[in-house]
């Protein structure tokens, strides 16, 4: 397994990616950490042994830092989200690309996939990325961003600016998308969810959209091993891609 450490941002914060290759790769993964946008890390141990186990299916994997508060506010890390998947794809010019988040990185993914100025901003067209995953993500205005940005309850149920759900309309088009969720998640997160796949079927129809829900909490299936010592998200994600 080969390892190479890109810096693919500088200003106003520096932000790097561990981008993992294996021979022949079937597809290249680019991961989004979670934490609620005040921790976590692409060097998590969780994340080093996901990233084992997409190469020893022979996938690339890319894990991504991004700025977290106090450093950050709405929307830098969005941006810097799309400088990274340049990045990635930019280094691997022939490979397909699929975008995976957990919590508040499935946050940023589903940002990334509904409104297009992000990925817009690096030249990006979101039909460019063959596939994404939502692991426990939340569609609504996350609760970090409405206690951090706005003084708010997190508990409050809100669809602005901050939300993915504010962007679904007539004009929303996708590949094909992966929803990992769980029947003990955290508040109203099952309810979101069925919300924004309820309304991408109504303005999309056709759109491929596949959904798992598992018995267990949040982010369980990236968070803890199974009874075979790995994790379920590697075996969701890529039988997914295939």
């Amino acid at each position: 397994m080969k390892k190479i450490k890109i810096q693919y941002d500088k200003k106003p914060i520096i932000n790097e990616l561990d981008l993992y290759l294996t021979d022949n790769p079937k597809a290249t993964v680019i991961h989004f950490h979670g934490g609620g946008f005040v921790e976590g890390d692409k060097c998590d141990p969780q994340i080093i042994e996901i990233a084992e186990e997409f190469i020893n299916r022979g996938y690339n994997f890319a894990a991504v830092n991004y700025s977290l508060y106090p450093d950050a506010k709405f929307p830098l890390y969005l941006f810097e989200a799309a400088k990274a998947i340049k990045e990635v794809a930019n280094h691997l010019k022939d490979s397909d690309i699929y975008v995976s988040g957990t919590s508040a990185g499935a946050y940023i993914a589903m940002m990334l996939a509904f409104n297009k100025e992000y990925l817009a901003s690096v030249n990006i067209n979101p039909l460019d990325i063959k596939g994404w995953v939502f692991e426990s993500g939340q569609p609504t205005s996350h609760f970090n961003l409405l206690k951090l940005e706005k003084g708010l309850d997190p508990y409050l149920q809100r669809i602005d600016e901050l939300a993915p759900l504010y962007y679904i309309d007539e004009n929303t088009r996708l590949s094909k998308a992966l929803f990992i969720l769980y029947d003990q998640d955290l508040p109203n997160r099952y309810e979101q969810n069925q919300l924004l796949i309820s309304a991408l079927k109504h303005y999309y129809p056709s759109a491929h959209i596949e959904q798992i829900l598992l018995s267990g909490t949040h982010c369980l299936a990236s968070s803890e091993k199974d009874s075979d010592g790995r994790y379920l998200f590697t075996k969701l994600v890529t039988d997914f891609i295939k």
